[in-house]
């Protein structure tokens, strides 16, 4: 687990956000029981385990955020997931996945009230 952005990652600090990255799909189905996720950022190619099988595996509802290279209709042929807030499309630039963060983060809050 490393807790710092890596080189290409967009400056969360904008958002008051703090960054954990998990470097495959098992260490990050353990992420959000070592810490708490006000959301998660999650990509459907990984490592050991996809992002769907990390997504069904989680108990816990988590606010969702779904990358990947593939098209949503491509990418979403499992069960939907009401956790899974919004989808974004590879490549991203930085710009785009704050303002996207952003967004989810308030519509959640507004939801959640």
């Amino acid at each position: 687990m490393t807790k710092r952005p890596g080189p290409h990652a967009p400056p969360f600090s904008a958002l008051r956000a703090s960054v954990a990255v998990a470097s495959d799909g098992d260490v990050a189905l353990r992420l959000p029981k070592q810490q708490a996720a006000d959301l998660i950022l999650l990509v459907l190619r990984m490592p050991h385990r996809d992002g769907l099988s990390v997504l069904q595996a989680l108990r816990a509802p988590q606010l969702v955020v779904l990358v990947s290279a593939y098209s949503m209709d491509e990418a979403l042929q499992a069960p939907a997931d009401a956790s899974v807030m919004t989808y974004l499309e590879r490549p991203i630039q930085p710009r785009r996945l704050l303002e996207t963060v952003a967004a989810t983060l308030r519509r959640s809050q507004i939801d959640g009230d």
